[in-house]
């Protein structure tokens, strides 16, 4: 049994692999893709990882808590499946009764922290796009009604006061 990474045919081509000896190994090939493109995969190792290095190291680490799974999901796995059980041995060997995810190392804990920042900014891109469509709807309404505010709030369907302010925190000014 032999296990490569590389693309054998086109090493081949590159005169980097023996051509007799491709021939002479691949009897029967099978592929099988990297754990990133094996969600499921990533659980069931986990969960067998998990029991293993409990038996190795004579341990009791019963649960990942909900963060790590997250993480576990989210991290890309260029070691494969190596990578992940080292991952999950040190962990063991780090937690207590639960595998959190300060247990993970730094590389895995930056995928949680990229996570964090583009939520972030999601919510101010998200925020920007309503402020900008908000004070151009503004506009256009106050423009329409000749900039009578009293008219723009009932078609705006929003308190004179709270146009107002809208008008003011938005620098809308008549042109």
């Amino acid at each position: 049994i032999a296990a490569t990474n590389m693309n054998l045919e086109k090493d081949i081509s590159a005169g980097r692999f023996r051509e007799d000896l491709y021939y002479r190994l691949n009897v029967f090939s099978i592929y099988l893709p990297p754990l990133r493109e094996r969600d499921g995969d990533v659980m069931l190792l986990t969960e067998y990882f998990l029991k293993e290095s409990n038996r190795i190291f004579k341990k009791e680490v019963k649960k990942i808590s909900p963060e790590v799974i997250n993480l576990l999901a989210a991290y890309s796995w260029p070691g494969n499946v190596r990578e992940l059980r080292n991952v999950i041995e040190s962990s063991v060997l780090l937690a207590s009764d639960s595998i959190l995810p300060q247990h993970m190392p730094l590389k895995i804990q930056e995928v949680l922290n990229q996570s964090i920042e583009l939520q972030t900014t999601l919510k101010k891109v998200g925020k920007q796009a309503k402020c900008k469509a908000e004070k151009e709807l503004i506009m256009k309404v106050l423009k329409e009604v000749n900039w009578n505010k009293s008219k723009a709030s009932k078609l705006l369907k929003v308190d004179y006061k709270t146009l107002y302010n809208k008008i003011k925190e938005y620098n809308i000014e008549r042109t």
